[in-house]
């Protein structure tokens, strides 16, 4: 018998709160009645019936109602993913009804089942990212094809680790050496993915670079999410945070005006909705609020909360190259902290109070997020994605910038929407990693280091 414990973290139905004493009014409530929590389930797993096979019904409703199934075992070891062996494989062959197998192709647990289940199901299984398809070939992310080439700086080491030198040294590889044009190369554990241009002779590439296997897409083939901010054209039902609360902090929601064009030459346009992000400040002492650059287009840089028939809040003064971090100067009188809402279970929410360099993170480490449009969101820290940034000038300050990749799920509770750009993510500390960008339908997701703010000479007020 393994003892099984299924944790939940998602938004209850009850009003959620950042504490006695606390300036803000509760959290609008962003999901029914009939969800609840349940923050620490522990119970010992029934037998499967070796005859029928069948899921027990205990364990159905545990994964149903949980973001994290975690056992008395884990299948990420020694800073590796790992396929589970002896008893453990038989526990985890018969999770889900209609289930007929499962592989790990890391970064991803991939279980196949004949029929999905309903929604919503866990982000992580035994310590990994969970995906689920009824796809026998599927493994729930895009590794690309393998480079023929030599193996290349073999005196560097990113089978468990990677450093910004090791990402710098590669980059001037391929720049210098196999003089081939790169859009991003991304690490994870085991592997890079590079994306590089059309026509590129996979024979000319690295086969490894500082001992990891390279594999390589093609640019044209990268199907990107556009980072949408999200526009209210008729009232639905979608569930949104749209309080006009008194104090800001992060996650809550903002908006660009409704554009119209003078000359009537470009049509009108609703207005867009992001998130807020973070409170910093620069090296003068002069505070600036954090949003998503997209979510304000040039000519548009007056900042409303929540929506234009709210109060202004401040205009976006700087842009930081094309990270998609704006920040916007608040009016004077405006309040904002950097206590992010409770989240479920607690009574006070996080305070970001500095800056998490992705280089001391632990890979699947799980990473929190909250905003309007979803309110309290999990994911996992895959990896990190060096990004080479378009520029219309010959020198930017910045012509490569960091990313997370992160793993935000298929159909969790809490799972990213659009106009959840802007959202500041933390750590299990509260210190800022990044700011969410955009999630493909496989549930890998990008955000920006919040190291960006430091090269820009910016930190967290």
């Amino acid at each position: 018998m393994t003892e099984i414990s299924s944790k939940k973290s998602t938004s209850s139905g009850g009003s959620v709160s950042s504490g006695a004493g606390s300036p803000y009014t509760p959290r609008k409530k962003l999901f029914p009645e009939s969800v609840q929590v349940h923050l620490d389930d522990e119970f010992e797993l029934p037998e499967i019936n070796k005859y029928t096979k069948q899921t027990p019904v205990e364990l159905i409703k545990a994964i149903t109602a949980s973001n994290h199934i975690v056992f008395d075992f884990t299948l990420f070891e020694h800073g590796l993913p790992r396929m589970p062996k002896g008893n453990e494989l038989g526990i985890l062959s018969n999770l889900f009804p209609t289930q007929f197998a499962l592989t790990v192709v890391p970064p991803m647990l991939t279980i196949h089942v004949r029929t999905l289940p309903p929604k919503p199901w866990p982000l992580t299984v035994a310590g990994l990212p969970l995906y689920l398809t009824t796809d026998e070939w599927s493994t729930g992310y895009d590794h690309g094809r393998q480079g023929t080439g030599p193996k290349v700086l073999t005196h560097l080491n990113a089978k468990l680790r990677v450093t910004k030198g090791i990402f710098e040294a590669a980059v001037k590889f391929f720049e210098t050496e196999v003089k081939v044009d790169v859009d991003y190369i991304q690490w994870t554990t085991g592997q890079w993915k590079i994306s590089v241009a059309d026509g590129t002779s996979l024979m000319n590439v690295p086969s490894q670079l500082a001992g990891v296997l390279c594999r390589y897409v093609f640019a044209s083939k990268e199907v990107r999410p556009p980072e949408a901010a999200l526009r209210l054209l008729q009232p639905t039902s979608t569930v949104r945070d749209d309080t006009q609360y008194n104090d800001l902090r992060p996650g809550v929601m903002v908006s660009s005006g409704v554009f119209s064009d003078p000359s009537h030459v470009v049509p009108p346009r609703p207005e867009l909705y992001t998130t807020s992000g973070v409170l910093v400040k620069n090296n003068e002492g002069e505070l600036f609020i954090t949003v998503a650059s997209h979510g304000f287009p040039l000519g548009e840089e007056t900042a409303y909360h929540p929506t234009p028939s709210g109060r202004v809040i401040g205009k976006v003064e700087r842009r930081l190259g094309e990270t998609d971090i704006a920040l916007v100067r608040p009016d004077p009188g405006l309040i904002y902290t950097n206590e992010i809402f409770a989240n479920p279970g607690t009574t006070t929410g996080k305070v970001v109070t500095g800056i998490r360099n992705w280089e001391d993170i632990q890979l699947y480490s799980t990473v929190y997020m909250e905003n309007p449009f979803t309110g309290y969101a999990e994911g996992q820290f895959l990896g990190v994605r060096y990004q080479r940034l378009p520029a219309d000038e010959p020198a930017p300050l910045l012509p490569w910038v960091y990313q997370t990749w992160l793993y935000m799920g298929q159909g969790t509770i809490g799972e990213p929407t659009d106009g959840s750009c802007g959202s500041v993510v933390v750590d299990e500390e509260g210190f800022a990693l990044s700011f969410f960008r955009w999630k493909d339908m496989q549930g890998h997701a990008i955000g920006v280091s919040a190291t960006v703010l430091e090269n820009y000479g910016f930190q967290i007020a």
